[in-house]
């Protein structure tokens, strides 16, 4: 607020001011308000009940992105079918773990992830 006090003074009442001599008038380094120029200059005219100041629309946009939830496991209607078909899928992967012993599941995962298996 003191800043702004300090621009108002020379924008409003003393704007024949340049720089070196506003500087001295306000007891202030050159570089300071220069810096003080560039951040407050367009805001020190409103009047505002916070320290911090933002333009209005200042700041990134926000875009946001579309949710959609899109299953790919069969989905149960309760706990118990929940358990019924995980108890399904760990045997149905220890039997290919045994038969096949494949050096990894994760290749041939989408053949035991079928909707052929839905409990009613």
């Amino acid at each position: 607020k003191e800043k702004l006090a300090l621009l108002r003074r020379w924008k409003v009442d003393n704007p024949d001011w340049a720089l070196e001599e506003a500087a001295v008038e306000l007891g202030v380094k050159e570089s300071t308000l220069r810096g003080w120029v560039k951040r407050y200059w367009d805001v020190c005219d409103k009047e505002v009940g916070s320290d911090r100041k933002r333009n209005e629309g200042g700041g990134r946009k926000h875009k946001m992105k579309p949710f959609n939830a899109c299953p790919t496991k069969p989905q149960q209607q309760n706990s118990v079918d929940c358990g019924i078909y995980l108890l399904y899928f760990i045997e149905k992967i220890s039997t290919a773990i045994m038969k096949d012993r494949p050096h990894t599941l994760r290749g041939s995962m989408d053949k035991f992830c079928s909707d052929k298996f839905n409990v009613e």
